[in-house]
């Protein structure tokens, strides 16, 4: 099947969370990144709320899948990343995603390469779902 052809926004849905978010696509992001509140690691678990764009709260418990150490714009800091299924243009995949309180971002959902890679081809030039008036 040839990569579907998507824009530098999506539709993207949170299998586990039913959900269905405006994700941020970003080629230049090796991982995904949820926006996620009340994060506890429990040993090998990890308890956290996803918030929907309508303010709908999710609570949900998953694995810890690892640790992962990010570099961003505000410095170095350490994320826990658990297992969850996204779905986007009928392509649906199980990939590690940090867990981070985005709620100062435009979008709910960063969708990075370990995503994106093999299935999309991200073409700028298209149009996609803008964050909500509220978020800008």
């Amino acid at each position: 099947m040839p990569p579907a052809t998507i824009g530098p926004s999506a539709l993207v849905r949170v299998v586990d969370a039913g959900l269905e978010l405006r994700a941020r696509v970003d080629t230049g992001a090796e991982a995904s990144s949820l926006h996620a509140r009340d994060v506890s690691i429990l040993g090998a678990r990890v308890r956290f709320v996803v918030e929907g764009e309508d303010g709908e709260r999710i609570a949900l418990e998953r694995p810890l899948h690892d640790v992962a150490r990010v570099r961003s714009a505000a410095g170095e800091e350490l994320r826990p990343r658990v297992r969850l299924r996204l779905a986007l243009a009928g392509i649906e995949k199980e990939i590690p995603v940090s867990l981070r309180d985005r709620s100062a971002m435009d979008y709910r959902l960063l969708v990075g390469r370990d995503f994106l890679a093999g299935d999309f081809l991200v073409d700028v030039s298209r149009g996609g779902p803008a964050p909500p008036a509220a978020d800008r």
